[in-house]
């Protein structure tokens, strides 16, 4: 009797597609680039060439192609990276999810595993996440072939934290085992918060607010233009917060520290209260993730 033939190993990926960025972990590497995009309505975009600084990619969805990544904000008139409702069924997240597995069919053509980063809000209405999760099941064209998903999961954001916290820090599996842990993810657009008791999801607490890293951006390029005359986008003040691409006044490198303190203070006050209307936060673990969390944690704390 023939021994059963092996199945392929398959490829694994965690994946957020979030309104700020899309964050992508294989087993091999990282990625992460903003999530914006366009349509492309011109097959030679010249305006898009100009600007060699950023990244761009291009993408078919239905036939039509799309622009991905920061080019597609520095040179897009009147596009508002509004937070969608349905955020999984509109025409940006379909570019943003061909952009991905473009990419990650450059790693192999699978069959691939995903798990995939939601807000809190958003994983908690069943129909959406089983909907999110259809639409990244099964087959994809791709420039490399026929991209092959075989098992899609979902997860809310803020336990991405609480895992990596387990699994990466000293004692810390012994630690969440007696106490409540308080996941705080500060987002670009949302932030997000589970919590966690003895090991166990505590669903009566946690959810989403709109309010998020970019509104301290927006905030900076408010002040920037009011004292400096400095018209900036709120990619371009991220980009400088990050140490990308400098904002100048009159040849010399701004100071964004001051601006971002300033900035940072009333969002956290706001953020407070609403943590403290969900939880008790006299006792346990606060765990701050995100991408605004290195500069709102002090304020937080």
């Amino acid at each position: 009797m023939n021994a059963p033939t092996a199945l392929p190993v398959s490829h694994f990926a965690g994946v957020n597609l979030g309104h700020g960025h899309v964050k992508v972990q294989t087993s091999t590497r990282y990625f992460q680039y903003a999530s914006i995009t366009r349509p492309q309505n011109r097959a030679d975009d010249s305006s898009v060439a100009t600007f060699a600084r950023a990244q761009v990619q291009r993408v078919q969805v239905n036939g039509q192609p799309w622009v991905v990544g920061e080019q597609a904000a520095l040179t897009g008139s009147g596009v508002d990276r509004a937070v969608f409702t349905n955020w999984g069924t509109s025409p940006v997240y379909a570019a943003l999810r061909q952009s991905v597995v473009d990419r990650l069919a450059e790693e192999g053509l699978g069959p691939w595993v995903l798990m995939l980063g939601m807000p809190v809000a958003q994983f908690h209405d069943q129909r959406y996440r089983q909907q999110l999760i259809a639409s990244w099941q099964g087959k994809h064209e791709t420039p490399h072939g026929t991209f092959v998903v075989d098992r899609v999961g979902a997860t809310p954001e803020p336990l991405g934290a609480f895992w990596h916290y387990v699994l990466t820090t000293p004692s810390g599996f012994d630690r969440v085992q007696e106490s409540q842990v308080l996941i705080v993810d500060l987002g670009y657009f949302t932030t997000d918060l589970n919590a966690v008791n003895r090991m166990v999801l505590n669903t009566g607490i946690g959810g989403s607010i709109n309010r998020g890293t970019r509104d301290i951006y927006r905030s900076i390029a408010n002040t920037l233009r009011e004292t400096h005359s400095i018209t900036c986008t709120e990619l371009e003040i991220e980009m400088a917060v990050l140490g990308k691409w400098p904002i100048r006044v009159r040849g010399a490198k701004l100071d964004l520290e001051p601006c971002l303190s300033n900035a940072a203070r009333p969002l956290v006050g706001e953020l407070t209260r609403w943590i403290r209307d969900q939880a008790d936060l006299a006792r346990g673990l606060i765990l701050v993730a995100g991408g605004g969390a290195s500069y709102m944690t002090p304020a937080l704390r």
